[in-house]
């Protein structure tokens, strides 16, 4: 069996096109080629094919009429290597899962392509791990680079003050009172303090008769950053008056 025969055509990728898979080779006179892609039909057309993958092609040879070699090989067209970039690397607490953003350069046309990213993460913190991997109809024909990952961290965002404490209006009565309505606070606690260094969540009170001076702050919790001491919160406890 002396008869040329035709070969895989290599270093084939993705690109969108139908690629021929064997060399096209004219056979001596008396001779047929008869090819068969992926178990299909046999015929004397060349085998293209346009997606991303191993590809099996099956080669009958005729003489005069008569089948005598039989050859299957694997034509392979690589998927395309897309460019990756990542936006995002820092963000702030808002309760809800975050990750940077993975870009996508290079598709084709209008395949569906689409990067998915794991890792997302809600609380605070450094050196958090993202990874992207490619999902879709078209995603088989394509590849990432070699390094699919990027780091990013949750930084703690303020809290907020809802409800500042406001100075109770008071008149002495011998007992301790509360020396201003309570405040409310998310994202930390509100701590009360009368002299801006010892500082408790329960609010100040005083029994005497006289001008008190009240600081307030918030202590962030495990997301949130705490605030400075507020401007000082004069409050009067009246002298009651005699009949």
């Amino acid at each position: 069996f002396n008869i040329v025969l035709p070969v895989a055509v290599k270093d084939l990728v993705y690109d969108g096109t139908a690629h021929e898979l064997v060399t096209e080779i004219t056979p001596e006179v008396g001779v047929t080629f008869k090819y068969s892609l992926d178990g299909g039909s046999y015929n004397t057309t060349l085998p293209k094919a346009t997606e991303a993958g191993a590809h099996i092609v099956k080669l009958q040879v005729f003489s005069a009429r008569r089948k005598v070699h039989e050859v299957e090989f694997t034509v392979t067209i690589a998927p395309k290597e897309l460019a990756l970039t990542w936006e995002g690397s820092s963000f702030t607490y808002n309760s809800k899962p975050q990750a940077p953003v993975a870009k996508l350069d290079g598709v084709i046309g209008t395949d569906d392509v689409k990067a998915v990213v794991s890792g997302a993460q809600t609380n605070v913190g450094t050196g958090y791990e993202a990874t992207v991997t490619l999902d879709g109809p078209k995603a088989s024909n394509y590849k990432l680079p070699v390094e699919v990952t990027t780091t990013f961290d949750i930084i703690a965002a303020d809290p907020v003050l809802t409800a500042a404490p406001a100075a109770n209006t008071l008149t002495y009565n011998a007992t301790a009172q509360d020396l201003v309505a309570e405040g409310n606070a998310t994202g930390g606690k509100l701590m009360y303090s009368t002299d801006g260094t010892t500082w408790t969540e329960t609010i100040p009170q005083g029994t005497e008769a006289k001008i008190y001076t009240l600081y307030y702050k918030i202590v962030g919790d495990a997301n949130h950053n705490s605030t400075d001491t507020s401007e000082p919160v004069n409050v009067t406890i009246s002298q009651k008056a005699i009949d």
